[in-house]
């Protein structure tokens, strides 16, 4: 049938052809054009339960609409914000991560389960050195230095504590 098109009968009620009547997709003007994207990216996200690349591809385009109004925001208010540029840049990939793996995780051996932790925690400790680099800056690279502050700071108390505490569970283990 690839290539070929059909014609296919749907029954909606009316509050169903109200939602699709009002749903916006790019590149979509009629209900056909509609559903045939709806179809497209229902098979799209079902690929990307399989492979990371597809499911980076279905983060991203997810995220869009977002980072297009916050940059719009940014732009028009002269802000910037590092700390969202890199959370925003970062999520697709750590999401895609898990997606990519949604497929396999329920039937995995535990030594898969191992790896996936080991990988996102890999993916979440780059985006905190990232994070902290920030921190670097005067205004922490946050549109309010007190956001970073009040959170960032408060985490990197908790890291320091709980470094010590490992710290002294091994010198108790080397004597």
């Amino acid at each position: 049938m690839a290539g070929k098109s059909a014609v296919v009968t749907v029954r909606l009620s009316a509050k169903e052809q109200e939602s699709l009547a009002l749903l916006e997709i790019e590149g979509a003007s009629t209900v056909s054009d509609k559903i045939r994207m709806l179809v497209a990216r229902a098979a799209s996200e079902r690929h990307a339960r399989q492979e990371f690349a597809a499911a980076l591809n279905v983060m991203n385009g997810l995220l869009v609409p977002v980072k297009d109004g916050i940059k719009i925001a940014e732009h028009r208010s002269g802000m910037r914000s590092e700390w969202m540029d890199r959370l925003l840049n970062w999520l697709p990939s750590a999401v895609a991560m898990v997606l990519s793996r949604s497929g396999e995780v329920s039937n995995s051996e535990p030594q898969q389960l191992v790896e996936l932790e080991r990988e996102l925690l890999e993916e979440h400790a780059r985006f905190m050195t990232s994070v902290f680099q920030i921190g670097l800056s005067p205004e922490r690279g946050c549109y309010k230095r007190e956001n970073y502050d009040e959170n960032v700071i408060a985490c990197m108390a908790v890291a320091a504590a709980v470094s010590q505490a490992l710290d002294k569970q091994e010198q108790g283990e080397v004597r």
